[in-house]
């Protein structure tokens, strides 16, 4: 035994002395994957060892999540997970290959972020307010795209649908943010919530209309573009976040030493700047404490919401 913690204090102190891993649960080439490697850059620097990019895709982040829960408690592979990855799929799978309380230990949370509510250009509606009252009017003719059931892009409609009275407005998911968005464009679909950068793109060609931003903060990409809150659902602030976490039994001096390291490479300048003009996020450290409330609330949320829309994927 007393070997033992000598030798895990051993590695803690000499931590970190090789590569680390960082999976990323979702396909190379997409948004989290391009944070992920500009994130891993800075990290690289700040703990003076080379940081690689995993990417395993699939099964609504679960197969990277799981990868890593059974990796060894070393400190040396990460899972860059999100809100799906640590909450929602709680909710909605009943039966989960990982357990984000359990299989998983936080370490910091790396940024928060908003998607933005669009409509077509020839929806007569220029903000929430009449976005809602036209809905109302017109009851099942409208229609929502999204990038899949149970993303952030469906959650939030749902909710916004939810705190509406229950507006009556079709889902139609699609494989991706992409292709919703091309039928926004040429009319198949009314509305949807997008990410800002995709939106801003086709509203600066006047192809669709951005209507608000889901967060508790505007957007950084399109900031003259009020909140939903500010647009009269004072309540209504839904976020997506992304945050690092290790296999359980990981030491904790090693999670200490990796959320310090986060901690100085998310107070980056560039950094910071780079995120905010390519996702219109915003930097956020946390301690791991801190990204674990904020886990077992997200979870309660999940759940009440999953619940009230009767939305399973299993």
């Amino acid at each position: 035994m007393a070997a033992a913690s000598f030798a895990q204090a051993s590695e803690a102190n000499n931590f970190p002395n090789q590569p680390i891993k960082i999976v990323v649960p979702y396909a190379a080439g997409g948004g989290t994957d391009i944070m992920a490697r500009q994130v891993g850059r800075t990290l690289s620097e700040v703990l003076k060892q080379p940081v690689i990019i995993d990417n395993k895709p699939g099964a609504g982040t679960a197969i990277g999540a799981n990868a890593v829960a059974n990796s060894a408690p070393n400190g040396y592979t990460l899972l860059w997970g999100d809100n799906a990855t640590y909450a929602t799929n709680t909710a909605l799978y009943k039966k989960l290959s990982y357990d984000p309380l359990h299989s998983l230990k936080p370490v910091s949370t790396i940024l928060t972020g908003s998607l933005v509510l669009s409509v077509n250009k020839a929806i007569p509606v220029n903000n929430v307010k009449e976005f809602i009252d036209y809905v109302k009017s017109n009851p099942q003719q409208m229609s929502y795209g999204t990038a899949g059931n149970g993303t952030p892009h469906h959650l939030m409609m749902e909710a916004l649908k939810i705190t509406n009275d229950n507006l009556n407005i079709v889902h139609i998911p699609y494989q991706g943010e992409g292709p919703a968005m091309q039928d926004l464009v040429g009319g198949q679909l009314q509305a949807m919530f997008s990410g800002a950068r995709i939106a801003s793109a086709q509203s600066k060609e006047g192809k669709i209309k951005v209507l608000a931003a889901s967060g508790k903060e505007r957007n950084q990409i399109l900031p003259e573009i009020p909140t939903i809150a500010e647009s009269g659902s004072a309540d209504f602030v839904h976020e997506y976040w992304h945050g690092i976490s290790v296999p359980a039994g990981t030491p904790d001096e090693i999670i200490s030493k990796l959320n310090a390291a986060f901690k100085q490479t998310l107070a980056n300048k560039e950094l910071t700047q780079w995120i905010a003009t390519t996702s219109g996020a915003y930097l956020q450290s946390s301690t791991p404490a801190e990204m674990t409330e904020k886990i077992n609330n997200d979870i309660i949320k999940a759940k009440d919401l999953v619940t009230k829309i009767g939305l399973s994927l299993d």
